[in-house]
């Protein structure tokens, strides 16, 4: 197995296990949003995220939902420039990968921000931004260099 293939097996790994590692956050985190905001009689959050969020309230939690969301997109930018280098060989594509991100993550920032007005544009926006935390970028990237002239 080529250098190539084997960094771009270890990114895709590493951007696989960050996506569950979002999954478990997330769902816990809601399933806590949840609890407090509706004054819910069961917590359905895992034991040990119950006890990591002990003392939050509804505010701490929205909060840590959004800061993790960013640094989730952030490392899956940041996953997603490297393996683009590691299939290309270079760093040509960083300025259009970042770009990309950015631009749909300001889409996602708007349609969330319209939705009050405008509630079709909420599940667009869950979905933009639901698609730069989780490794489908990563995946685009690879497949496009399948496609590439030799």
């Amino acid at each position: 197995m080529s250098r190539r293939s084997l960094l771009s097996l270890l990114l895709l790994g590493a951007a696989i296990a960050l996506g569950a590692l979002r999954e478990f956050l997330f769902v816990n985190l809601n399933y806590q949003l949840d609890f407090l905001q509706h004054a819910r009689d069961r917590n359905y959050a895992h034991s040990v995220f119950r006890r990591w969020a002990a003392g939050w309230d509804a505010a701490d939690a929205l909060r840590m939902k959004w800061l993790l969301a960013a640094a989730f997109v952030a490392a899956m930018a940041a996953l997603t420039v490297a393996l683009a280098r590691a299939r290309f060989g270079d760093h040509r594509l960083r300025p259009l990968i970042l770009g990309a991100y950015a631009l749909l993550a300001a889409l996602a920032l708007a349609c969330h921000a319209a939705a009050p007005a405008m509630p079709a544009l909420r599940p667009i926006s869950i979905a933009v931004l639901h698609a730069l935390q989780y490794p489908v970028p990563l995946v685009l990237v690879w497949v496009l260099s399948w496609l590439r002239p030799s």
